[in-house]
């Protein structure tokens, strides 16, 4: 079955075949004191200015998956 990549197109193509949806796991970008991020994926970033969604990021650049961001909290 050919189907466009949309989530409504995407569920309904789990329910056809008989199996729940797949979780969506998000990639973590966790702040440090100096303002670089490291990610769950293992890898680090650092920004001229702002944070990753300032920056428009909504995917992880390494890993692809949707991204989620932790300020540092001092």
């Amino acid at each position: 079955m050919k189907t466009r990549r949309s989530p409504k197109n995407q569920d309904r193509l789990w329910r056809e075949l008989g199996k729940e949806k797949a979780l969506i796991v998000s990639c973590e970008w966790n702040e440090d004191e100096n303002g670089a991020w490291w990610t769950s994926c293992d890898n680090g970033f650092e920004f001229i200015d702002g944070t990753p969604l300032d920056n428009k990021m909504k995917f992880c650049c390494y890993c692809g998956k949707p991204l989620k961001q932790t300020l540092f909290k001092e």
